[in-house]
């Protein structure tokens, strides 16, 4: 490691300069900030608080005539591949 740097984003403004320090916290270069972007990273339960809706759909298959999954001619056959489905 050459060196460290550390700032609060509120601190991150165009044209300024901040040192980067050695060990012995020495500044020994300058990191100039030419621009920035802020960012808004989401996780999911922001979407449900913003009313987000969701539907599940399942469908299950009780069919017997598909054949065993070990079958070649079964639709579900998957060894070699995705089946047919």
């Amino acid at each position: 490691m050459i060196g460290t740097v550390s700032f609060r984003p509120n601190e991150l403004v165009s044209g300024r300069t901040i040192n980067i320090l050695n060990k012995l916290k020495n500044p020994i270069a300058t990191l100039m900030v030419d621009q920035y972007q802020v960012r808004t990273q989401y996780e999911f339960g922001d979407f449900l608080q913003k009313g987000l809706q969701l539907a599940l759909v399942e469908c299950i298959d009780f069919t017997a005539s598909n054949g065993i999954a070990n079958d070649k001619s079964s639709l579900h056959f998957t060894r070699n591949g995705p089946s047919k489905y």
